[in-house]
């Protein structure tokens, strides 16, 4: 269950998909060189049960209803396909959760 979720995240963080509203109408609020794009690192921090997402269905669905609440969930937003650094960031996530025992 959490490996679908964490596919179903990275196809809601590719703003041209249709998790997203990707072929929906949907317009990304900031394009790439935009100056007002930051980055804030929370590390440890948790993120709102409430988020809500659209699932492959395009169905409004909670984060909290997607979990039993037993187990720790991570929730790494990149996309499916890009040059290099996705990639990097995927297989350094599952590096890490092979070794953390989870």
């Amino acid at each position: 269950m959490i490996a679908t979720f964490i596919a179903a995240l990275l196809a809601a963080s590719d703003p041209s998909s249709p998790a997203a509203g990707g072929g929906y109408g949907y317009t990304p609020l900031r394009q790439i060189g935009d100056e007002s794009v930051d980055v804030v690192e929370r590390l440890g921090e948790s993120i709102p049960d409430g988020l809500r997402f659209h699932d492959s269905f395009h169905n409004d669905v909670a984060l909290k209803d997607s979990f039993d609440g037993k187990k720790p969930v991570v929730v790494s937003l990149v996309y499916f396909e890009c040059p290099m650094l996705c990639s990097l960031v995927m297989k350094g996530l599952m590096r890490a959760l092979n070794e953390s025992g989870l």
